[in-house]
């Protein structure tokens, strides 16, 4: 019975605020709780979108930085007096234009000493792409001054000499004289 007489003193108490309030910002007020009880009931989703963005664009940008080290141009890859490519550099063009992913399709040069090395480079480059692929859009080829990681082919190789000697040679267990059927 208590209960009963709360609720219509609230009610009562509701429809003589609305009557008394219909000048003010009461339907503002109504109009303001129901958006914002909405918005509270769907939470999370609104956010999680630009949250995963926002964990995501490290490693985006990982990728990128990786593809760019991986299709880039280093001087090893032309001869530096007439700043042609090397018969490596050609085949590296052929495989970044043919071989790795659509999107990833784009040849980086590095910088040469000079300004004049530098565009020989980028001649080079657009040739080789051209002989390469006659007909189609051609990659874009992009000046970069990064340069990436890497080492002499012979660095390398006396690495994986001296990783093949530590080795052990392969060998089967002894038997030892037990047997282990019973």
């Amino acid at each position: 019975m208590r209960k009963a007489i709360v609720c219509l003193a609230v009610l009562g108490l509701t429809i003589q605020a609305t009557s008394t309030a219909q000048a003010g910002g009461w339907s503002d007020f109504w109009d303001r709780f129901y958006i914002d009880t909405h918005r509270n009931n769907c939470w999370p989703e609104p956010f999680v979108r630009a949250d995963r963005q926002a964990a995501r664009a490290p490693f985006a940008m990982m990728t990128h930085n990786g593809w760019r080290q991986q299709n880039t141009l280093s001087d090893d890859l032309f001869h530096h007096e007439t700043h042609q490519l090397t018969h490596a550099g050609v085949i590296r063009i052929r495989w970044i234009i043919t071989q790795s992913p659509q999107s990833r399709r784009v040849v980086y040069v590095l910088q040469g000493p000079s300004k004049e090395s530098t565009d020989k480079r980028i001649d080079a480059v657009q040739q080789t792409i051209a002989r390469v692929l006659p007909t189609g859009d051609l990659p874009p080829v992009v000046l970069t001054s990064k340069v990436p990681l890497s080492g002499s082919g012979d660095y390398f190789d006396q690495i994986d000499r001296r990783v093949r000697q530590t080795i052990p040679m392969p060998r089967l267990p002894s038997s030892g004289g037990t047997d282990a059927g019973g």
